[in-house]
Formats: structure tokens, sequence, C-alpha cells
């Protein structure tokens, strides 16, 4: 068997960091959960956070949001949720409000 190409090589370095990226993201953001939903007046806002330093920035725009915690960390590889829903966003499908364990809570 051949040795990867170095595409290759970056592809699967790429998805591997990705991965973790996501995971960490979604990590913090659940620990983030319950302060997060303290004020109702957040819930549904969108929230960047910076995976790599736990540091997050919450606004309705989450362009807005992203450039704020762009500004304290440049480089940063960012993760966006929406604050007490399942996704960021739906193209089709449902979006639907979630506990702090990330279960579905039925309204």
């Amino acid at each position: 068997m051949t040795a990867p190409s170095p595409q290759m090589e970056y592809a699967m370095e790429s998805n591997f960091l990705q991965d973790e990226q996501a995971k960490r993201g979604r990590a913090i953001y659940l620990a983030l959960f319950e302060s997060l939903t303290e004020d109702s007046e957040d819930i549904g806002k969108l929230v960047a956070i910076d995976p790599a330093t736990g540091d997050y920035e919450v606004d309705a725009d989450l362009l807005l949001a992203t450039e704020r915690l762009k500004e304290r960390h440049p480089n940063a590889r960012l993760w966006g949720e929406r604050i007490g829903y399942s996704a960021l966003y739906s193209l089709g499908g449902a979006i639907y409000r979630i506990d702090e364990s990330g279960e579905r809570i039925q309204s």
C-alpha cells in the first residue's frame, strides 16, 4: 500500500481538526447553556464560540458576534449555535427548542 499524498494527509488532518472543533464548540455551548438561557431575551440569539479559548459573543446577528470575537482572537476558528435551539439555521427542516441536555422540549 502506498503512503497518502500530501494533499490527502492535509485533507485528513483538516477533517480531524474540524471534528475536534465541532466537539469542543458543542461541549462549551452545553456547559454555558444555563447561563446563556438565564435571560429569556437571549433565547433564539446566536452565540459565536472560540473552541480553543472558550471565549464567546452573543448577538442577534452572527456576523456581528463573530466580528467582535475575531477582534480578540484574530486567528480563531469559530463555532456557532442558536441559543436554546437544536440548530443554527435550517434549510427545509425544523429547528426546535432544546434543554440543557440537548434534548428536545415538547411544546
